[in-house]
Order: structure tokens, then C-alpha cells, then sequence
């Protein structure tokens, strides 16, 4: 195999490197992501529940005793 060669395959397994990095950064501020929306979900979700137990009166709809 031709230096020329080797160069070529040297720098596709480089770019296929640096693809995988950035493909694995994304897909850790995905998960990120997902964490924070499934956190204000959540948090409007009981809020939701507080609120409804206040107006019915009943604290057992928000999980309380």
C-alpha cells in the first residue's frame, strides 16, 4: 500500500473519530435535555396536584394526609 494510502485511511478513521465524539456530545446534551424537561414535567405535574387539592379541599389528591 502507497503512503498516499495510508494517509487517506489515517484521515477517514480520524474524521469517523471526530464524528463518533460529536454524535456522542450530542446525544449527552439530549439526554441532558430530557432530564430538564422530564424535571419541569414532573414539577408542573404536582403543582397541578397542590392546586387541585387546595380548590377541592381534599390533600389526599396531592398525596398528602
Amino acid at each position: 500500500m502507497s503512503v498516499e494510502g495510508i494517509q487517506a485511511i489515517s484521515e477517514v478513521n480520524a474524521t469517523e473519530s471526530s464524528n463518533q465524539a460529536n454524535l456522542m456530545e450530542q446525544l449527552e446534551m439530549q439526554d441532558v435535555q430530557n432530564t430538564n424537561l422530564t424535571q419541569q414535567v414532573n414539577q408542573s405535574y404536582q403543582s397541578s396536584l397542590e392546586s387541585l387539592a387546595q380548590s377541592t379541599g381534599d390533600p389526599a389528591i396531592a398525596g398528602q394526609s
